[in-house]
């Protein structure tokens, strides 16, 4: 009798071990998002744009609904790869870009080579890329980075995105 109830025990310990590798390989493949609203609290936003008068201009984003705005299109980014050197772009005025800073940590989202990206016949203009890099505070006062990522957002946040930075001016929408 013992034999008898060893083979349904061990049939359901084993169903039970395949059905949490399951849930646990379901939860991986979900996956959690890439960036967090929560972790960009109290972080001050600088954009780059086309009104800017040199490389290194930044106008301050005071307007928290253009702040929170801007950070809700970026939560939709999905990692692609790793990005490199040569996915640095020079800084030109058809590529904003905006960065999130604390006193320890810096976040900068880039588009580059924008007009490419927007063109009607551009083969991946259903996957438009932006780059997120992730700095952080050195004892020198600089930053290192941590990581930096060409991430995918769907066309219409990219559009909706670029439309919020290129014309930003001094708390306003112009254009």
């Amino acid at each position: 009798m013992k034999k008898a109830m060893k083979k349904p025990v061990i049939f359901i310990a084993v169903l039970a071990v395949i059905l949490a590798g399951i849930l646990y390989h379901s939860s991986a493949v979900k996956g959690e998002a890439f960036l967090h609203k929560q972790d960009f609290t109290g972080y001050k936003m600088y954009i780059h744009n086309v009104f800017c008068n040199n490389p290194d201009g930044l106008k301050e984003v005071t307007e928290m609904d253009i702040w929170d705005e801007i950070v809700t299109l970026c939560l939709s980014a999905e990692p692609f790869r790793p990005s490199t050197s040569a996915d640095h772009m020079p800084v030109t005025s058809a590529n904003p870009y905006f960065i999130l800073e604390d006193a320890s940590c810096k976040y900068t989202f880039s588009h580059f080579d924008t007009q490419r990206q927007l063109e009607v016949g551009f083969i991946h203009r259903d996957k438009p890329l932006i780059c997120i890099r992730k700095e952080t505070g050195n004892p020198s006062g600089g930053y290192d980075t941590e990581w930096s990522w060409l991430c995918i957002l769907p066309p219409s946040d990219y559009a909706s995105l670029y439309n919020l930075l290129q014309p930003y001016v001094d708390g306003e929408m112009v254009g």
